[in-house]
């Protein structure tokens, strides 16, 4: 069982960012399938470590290809990206710790952000990079 279930309604329709989406995604159901099966906090720590990795890499890759675009909206879509990082890093930092552990509330915004900021803000500049030949 996954976390969150990947369909075409995360795609959009640029071929670097889906499979990058959908790479967020399979990280994210890791986490929540080694929690499920009571992976020790070692297995989860480097999870983590590898999602914050991964979105971070992330991140640049999709606000270079806005920025070099000229997206509008470019400044407010990179603070929803610092907002996200911030918010595991902090998570991550109370994790190891042991202030924090793997909660369902961590696993909700997780799930949550991930998929409002794909089908909310990311479709949002889609048709915008479409326009200027992006696929």
């Amino acid at each position: 069982m996954n976390l969150i279930e990947w369909s075409d309604k995360y795609l959009v329709n640029i071929k670097m960012l889906d499979e990058q989406h959908q790479k967020l995604v399979e990280i994210i159901n890791l986490l929540y399938s080694s929690m499920r099966e009571g992976k020790g906090n070692f297995a989860l720590g480097g999870i983590l470590n590898d999602l914050i990795s991964y979105a971070t890499n992330h991140f640049s890759a999709e606000e270079k290809l806005l920025d070099d675009f000229n997206y509008p909206e470019f400044e407010f879509h990179k603070e929803e990206h610092r907002y996200f990082i911030q918010k595991i890093t902090d998570f991550k930092e109370a994790f190891d710790l042991g202030k924090q552990g793997l909660s369902v509330e961590v696993l909700d915004f997780l799930k949550n952000w991930l998929s409002k900021h794909i089908i909310k803000s990311d479709k949002k500049f889609a048709p915008y990079l479409h326009e200027k030949g992006i696929r």
